[in-house]
């Protein structure tokens, strides 16, 4: 059937025993959606070796395209015995109504298709059964995909993923998708500082995946170019005290010295003093510069005062204000946590050799 359809069918009910029997019907729907089966009549009487009809009413209004399963259980009530009857219900788009099934089948990915997004977690509902999705930094990528004839089942062994896990191949019941079209879900390793783009290939295998038909559909490729978002990370460099004979100013405050290393140029007007902030005393202070002209580099000066020991948190705050030369977002950076102690860092973190794709690698000991 057809969205948006009523179809009727008959069914024979006989009393195969010697004397007479009242029954009753009654309808048995999984999930919820129960309004597509009804029946009729409910009950009745049935003579020994009588024989009565019931009309099956299925109705597709608002009915999504997909597979459905029921029963119809009859009851008799001098036998004390349940007869169900399974009922089962494909749906199909009203885009397929008027397709050729004799016509060849295709498969093509769609350009426009394509919508990714760099986060921790998925930007969707993690498939059932699949808890071993390993979250952290990712680029989680959905390629949409259309198939010319209604799919019986995709399975995930039919669907290769270059440079990325494949997740999922769920059905697109998006409001503008069409039926026959599904979404392919990939979660990639994010790797700003090694490159600025990520490449997924995606392969539907040949003669993998058939239709409600049995015939097969033709395999086919696509690979899409991702732009990476740029990523930051903090570093925490030394701390001191400015007096007599220092670079620093005199003041009565250590301070502390924080690096910031982003991944691609930071457009310098999207950056600012006021895009950190930090969780320890409240009488903290804050500069903010450059480390080198046309650098990803920055140097955060943090003044805390000379009594405060303890721990302190610094944020880069994820509003989105900061992007780089591209108006590229920069993605969520993770806080820095050390504690003041005695004039030293306890948690230290010291600067190792990062690379980024505009940048040489920087060595600071």
């Amino acid at each position: 059937m057809f969205v948006n359809q009523t179809e009727t069918r008959v069914i024979a009910v006989r009393n195969v025993g010697s004397a007479p029997t009242e029954f009753s019907v009654a309808v048995k729907i999984p999930g919820l959606l129960t309004s597509w089966l009804t029946v009729t009549p409910q009950s009745g009487r049935l003579e020994p070796n009588g024989t009565a009809s019931l009309t099956a009413t299925l109705r597709t209004l608002g009915v999504w395209a997909g597979k459905y399963r029921a029963w119809i259980v009859v009851e008799s009530t001098a036998l004390n015995s349940k007869v169900p009857l399974p009922v089962g219900l494909l749906v199909l788009c009203k885009e397929f109504a008027n397709t050729d099934n004799a016509a060849n089948r295709t498969v093509r990915f769609l350009a426009d298709g394509v919508t990714t997004a760099h986060a921790s977690i998925p930007p969707w509902n993690p498939p059932s059964g699949r808890g071993g999705i390993a979250l952290g930094d990712s680029l989680w990528a959905e390629i949409k995909v259309r198939f010319s004839h209604p799919v019986k089942e995709v399975q995930l062994n039919a669907v290769r993923v270059s440079n990325g896990t494949l997740l999922e191949v769920p059905e697109n019941r998006d409001r503008n998708a069409m039926c026959g079209d599904f979404s392919i879900r990939v979660q990639a390793p994010l790797e700003p500082w090694e490159r600025s783009v990520t490449s997924i290939c995606v392969e539907i295998q040949d003669n993998a995946i058939l239709d409600i038909y049995g015939i097969p559909f033709p395999g086919a490729e696509y690979c899409v170019s991702i732009p990476n978002r740029p990523y930051g990370r903090l570093f925490g460099i030394g701390i001191s005290s400015g007096g007599s004979g220092s670079v620093l100013p005199e003041t009565s405050k250590s301070n502390m010295t924080v690096m910031a290393v982003f991944s691609h140029e930071i457009e310098l007007s999207s950056i600012t003093k006021e895009d950190f902030s930090v969780n320890g005393p409240p009488s903290t202070e804050l500069m903010l510069q450059q480390v080198f002209e046309y650098a990803p580099y920055w140097v955060l000066l943090i003044q805390l005062p000379d009594n405060y020991f303890g721990e302190i948190l610094v944020y880069l705050k994820p509003d989105n204000s900061i992007k780089d030369l591209d108006e590229r977002s920069l993605m969520p950076v993770a806080p820095l946590r050390f504690k003041k102690r005695n004039e030293t860092l306890v948690e230290y973190t010291a600067m190792k050799a990062t690379f980024t794709p505009s940048m040489t690698n920087l060595k600071v000991s």
